[in-house]
């Protein structure tokens, strides 16, 4: 019921609650409501005693299974969650692996703490099978470490170089520069 519920825009259990017993007649025909819809509070309780990890890993298994396997794209980026700052604690940040071609968001892994997002992704990455797709990610993710990791999923990569990796985009300037002087054709 909370999953459901959740996909079709509910944001807190009260919300949940409320998507269920307005939709309880078609809940009736999946699952045994001897007792009705669940209040949210009993939708609080059982949210804080799941194992998030466990429970995570489900998830992710139940949608490999619903898509089968990817290709193409895997975009990998990280944002800051807005509103996610709570009295001393720092916003949240969370890195997302999002499969473009069928618009689904494979995996999220969060930090605290901004420069953390490195070891986010190596996290995320994980997680995920890549055989056959191309991997992308922004200038943070240049890090050999990725590289190799997404390697070892099966994947490719596409990373973007910037001045956080001196050295290697001076000599891809200078590659394209010399190759752009003889002539060459490089794309």
């Amino acid at each position: 019921m909370a999953l459901c519920a959740v996909l079709c825009g509910a944001d807190s259990w009260v919300d949940v609650a409320e998507w269920a017993e307005g939709n309880e007649s078609w809940l009736r025909r999946y699952l045994v409501l001897a007792h009705g819809v669940p209040s949210h509070d009993t939708f609080g309780r059982v949210s804080r005693i799941l194992d998030a990890a466990r429970f995570e890993k489900c998830f992710r298994n139940w949608i490999g299974a619903l898509v089968g396997a990817l290709t193409g794209v895997v975009a990998l980026d990280g944002r800051t969650v807005c509103d996610s700052r709570d009295g001393e604690n720092t916003a949240l940040h969370m890195v997302s692996a999002f499969a473009t071609a069928s618009g689904l968001c494979l995996g999220q892994e969060g930090t605290r703490v901004k420069g953390n997002e490195i070891a986010a992704i190596k996290v995320l990455l994980e997680t995920l099978t890549l055989k056959s797709c191309i991997a992308t990610l922004d200038a943070i993710g240049c890090q050999t470490g990725i590289a190799q990791k997404i390697v070892e999923q099966g994947g490719d990569y596409l990373l973007v170089v910037k001045g956080n990796q001196g050295r290697l985009a001076d000599a891809l300037w200078d590659f394209f520069t010399d190759a752009d002087a003889r002539g060459l054709d490089t794309l």
